[in-house]
């Protein structure tokens, strides 16, 4: 391994002498403070790469495997390098207060330079690999294969470095313990996965095509490592390594000593991304760290594989049920009668605060038209003066009970920021259901009503997003055409674990074509696939930022979590 670690540095003369002779033989040894300071400012670096990685990854209209795993690697890297940060500073901190629970005069090698060297060359290849873009710049990327796997592979040793010295503070302070590591590490890997960007789960691929390929073997039903990580070490295999050296050390190390790195097998369903195992980390001596990363570094790279592509034909896309759906075309006009029969049937309940036919109906509607309508208002022959009221917002203003209202929420998925469009008798418009209750001094309703924020984008993002996404339907629609619809409003998004929803449109005449568009949050930007509404009826990618909108060709999406 190439690191040397110090600790407990006592400020006498001797101590000096040995100091100064590592700081020789060792000139990369920094304190705790210098590496915080170190690890923030590669955190930029980091952040920049990744960016100009995913950039050019959604301008190739095939993505390269390797362009995915450096994407993911960096992502990992930078993963790292924020709990390195935080926990050297808490080191920092638990010196100052005495020495309780900290590391004394903690000092360590850390490669600095060698980070940043690899990620300004990781910039300038890319930057070379795209040049001036056109047709030559998928051969450019693919030649210059070689380059980027030797780039992938010092990122990977970058990330064992600096993983051993997190696990070096943790074993040898008392600023983080056993449990929180475990996670944190296990939270970090499972980030840094690419997943499909319009999928509910890793196991649910039946909406649409997804835009980035994977390698998947139909012999076996398994996905397979990408060709040239067939050497690599399964799971299994490294929960075995490393199971072996703490099997050594069992009976003589404390358990405040350095953890281990293990992971448990496990299979890895087809059309899957490659899911880490758990980490689990046992006490260990701090001679054996050079083991247990080693046996890190051979796991098969977690994403290796993403999703696969389906079918583009519109004819035969699904759009899955459990997405939660816009309800924006609130017009009674040209729908199939039995259909209407059923939403009026929901809207009367809820209007009356009948609530058990409200369940049924709901229930009813996932069942025979695969729709959720939980937060479907009442359609109208005027949908411009269409009140915006959904069953939530109708069973607060009714008194349901707070057990009836937690089922609309909990089981059927109903949007706890939701907005009503017209006041009725309501004193404002544009209420949402905890506004609702509050009004009517429904006190009790508050802690059920108000809303969980998973994705906590600043208002000003989501209007700037939200404006752009508009100004793409009219686009595409007319704006004539788009007066009659109520447009989404994002701010619904921050509510769901996975900020993704689907705006159907109405099916062209005498034709059954798939119409609308999906759309999710990435972070502080918007990434939309529409259906049905370009004229030669293809799918179409954009990404908005509040600076522009851009048409992609693939949507790169890191893991967030699963419904």
């Amino acid at each position: 391994m190439n690191f040397v670690l110090l600790y407990y540095m006592r400020a006498n003369n001797e101590t000096r002498e040995i100091f100064f002779s590592f700081l020789t033989l060792y000139p990369n040894l920094m304190d705790p403070l210098s590496i915080s300071a170190s690890a923030a400012g590669l955190i930029t670096i980091c952040l920049q790469t990744i960016k100009l990685l995913k950039r050019t990854i959604e301008t190739l209209r095939h993505a390269k495997q390797f362009l995915m795993n450096l994407l993911s690697q960096t992502e990992r890297v930078r993963l790292f390098l924020e709990q390195l940060r935080g926990l050297a500073l808490r080191a920092v901190g638990a010196e100052g207060e005495g020495g309780a629970g900290g590391i004394g005069k903690l000092v360590m090698a850390f490669d600095e330079d060698g980070v940043k060297l690899t990620l300004r060359e990781l910039r300038e290849w890319v930057n070379e690999m795209v040049g001036s873009g056109g047709v030559g710049m998928a051969v450019r990327v693919l030649m210059g294969k070689g380059k980027g796997e030797g780039l992938l592979s010092r990122l990977r040793r970058h990330e064992e470095e600096i993983l051993a010295v997190v696990l070096w503070i943790c074993a040898t302070s008392s600023v983080k313990s056993k449990e929180d590591i475990e996670r944190s590490i296990d939270e970090s890997l499972g980030r840094a996965r690419l997943t499909s960007a319009f999928s509910t789960t890793s196991e649910t691929l039946s909406l649409v095509g997804d835009e980035i390929s994977g390698v998947q073997s139909e012999e076996s039903g398994k996905i397979q490592p990408e060709p040239g990580h067939e050497d690599k070490k399964t799971a299994a295999e490294v929960a075995e390594a490393t199971n072996e050296v703490s099997t050594e050390q069992h009976k003589t190390t404390p358990d405040n000593e350095l953890p281990a790195y293990s992971a448990s097998a496990q299979e890895i369903p087809v059309a899957t991304p490659a899911v880490q195992a758990p980490i689990q980390l046992a006490g260990q001596f701090p001679s054996e760290i050079a083991k247990l990363v080693d046996a890190m570094k051979n796991l098969v790279p977690p994403n290796s594989v993403v999703p696969t592509v389906t079918s583009n034909n519109n004819s035969d896309l699904v759009i899955d049920s459990r997405i939660p759906i816009w309800h924006g075309d609130l017009s009674r006009f040209d729908r199939d009668a039995d259909y209407l029969h059923m939403r009026d049937r929901l809207s009367n309940a809820a209007y009356y605060g009948q609530m058990r036919d409200v369940v049924d109906t709901l229930a009813m509607g996932e069942v025979e038209y695969g729709e959720r309508w939980a937060n479907a208002p009442k359609l109208s022959y005027d949908p411009l003066r269409a009140s915006g009221w959904t069953p939530l917002h109708q069973a607060v203003y009714m008194g349901s009970s707070i057990h009836e209202i937690k089922r609309l929420i909990e089981e059927f998925g109903a949007s706890r920021l939701a907005r009503t469009i017209h006041a009725g008798d309501l004193p404002y418009p544009s209420m949402t259901a905890l506004e609702i209750a509050q009004y009517l001094g429904a006190t009790h309703l508050e802690s059920v009503l108000a809303p969980v924020i998973y994705h906590a984008v600043p208002n000003n993002v989501l209007s700037r997003l939200q404006e752009r996404f508009h100004g793409l339907v009219r686009e595409d629609l007319g704006r004539r055409a788009a007066k009659g619809l109520r447009l989404p409003e994002l701010e619904v998004l921050g509510e769901l674990r996975v900020p993704l929803m689907w705006f159907p449109l109405r099916k062209t005449q005498g034709g059954g074509v798939l119409r609308g568009y999906l759309y999710r949050l990435d972070g502080r930007e918007l990434v939309v696939k529409t259906f049905g509404v370009a004229e030669n009826g293809e799918t179409i990618l954009y990404r908005i930022t509040t600076d522009e909108t851009r048409q992609i060709e693939a949507a790169v999406i890191f893991n967030i979590r699963e419904y």
